[in-house]
């Protein structure tokens, strides 16, 4: 009889931490489910709220899309509110951000006014309202340090008559601005990018010539080079 009390206990004794296992296990699915189903309705009351977006001139060589046509990974601040990661395009013609909706695989368009902040194929756009020189949108913050490099980029579209039908075309029209002493520049020349980060000319001419980088042949990386080249002088006086 002793032994067979003794079974039975041990037989308890080895069950319990399951049980407890188990209802830890429930505990923490439904934690998990519960924060999933905050998260969606997050998503659809602040981001799938918008418009419909439908790709237009899908038939043309070039595209009004940053970076690709093809959806990218990105992130936002959106009406105070953090989301991502998101498939997300932007469409620098119209200057509209767009999502996936991962549920259906449609494209909403977000309301403009309510994005403070977006990052989309590994770059970071800001909104910029308040600013003299500056207009109202979102720049591609290139650089931050002691001086900062923004770039706003837009596609412009063009149609023209080939054969009786109609080609289109996107082509870039970025502007570049450089922040020093808390008032941003527009760089449109060498000679301009020169004056701005005049302190250090020289050196920055030398490091063109090192690198082989010609201002009207890769305007950004120029820019991007000098500002750094800028800063890591700077930091060092």
């Amino acid at each position: 009889m002793e032994k067979k009390l003794l079974l039975i206990f041990f037989a308890c004794w080895i069950a319990h931490p399951l049980v407890c296992q188990n209802r830890t296990d429930r505990t923490s699915s439904r934690a998990a489910a519960v924060a999933a189903y905050n998260q969606a309705t997050a998503l659809s009351q602040y981001l799938f709220t918008g418009g419909r977006y439908h790709i237009y001139d899908r038939k043309a060589e070039t595209h009004q899309f940053f970076h690709s046509r093809e959806l990218q990974e990105g992130t936002l601040r959106y009406d105070g509110r953090d989301f991502g990661p998101l498939r997300m395009l932007y469409d620098t013609h119209l200057g509209l951000v767009i999502v996936e909706q991962p549920r259906n695989g449609y494209l909403v368009q977000l309301q403009p006014s309510n994005i403070q902040e977006f990052t989309i194929g590994g770059h970071t756009f800001l909104l910029i309202d308040q600013d003299p020189v500056l207009g109202k949108g979102w720049y591609d913050q290139l650089h931050s340090g002691k001086t900062q490099l923004l770039c706003e980029r837009k596609k412009n579209r063009i149609e023209k008559i080939v054969d009786r039908l109609v080609e289109v075309n996107f082509f870039e029209r970025n502007r570049y601005y450089i922040r020093l002493n808390d008032t941003y520049q527009e760089v449109t020349s060498r000679k301009k990018l020169l004056t701005v980060l005049g302190t250090h000319k020289s050196a920055i001419k030398r490091q063109f010539r090192k690198q082989n980088l010609v201002f009207r042949e890769d305007k950004e990386q120029a820019i991007v080079t000098a500002v750094q080249l800028y800063d890591q002088l700077e930091n060092r006086l």
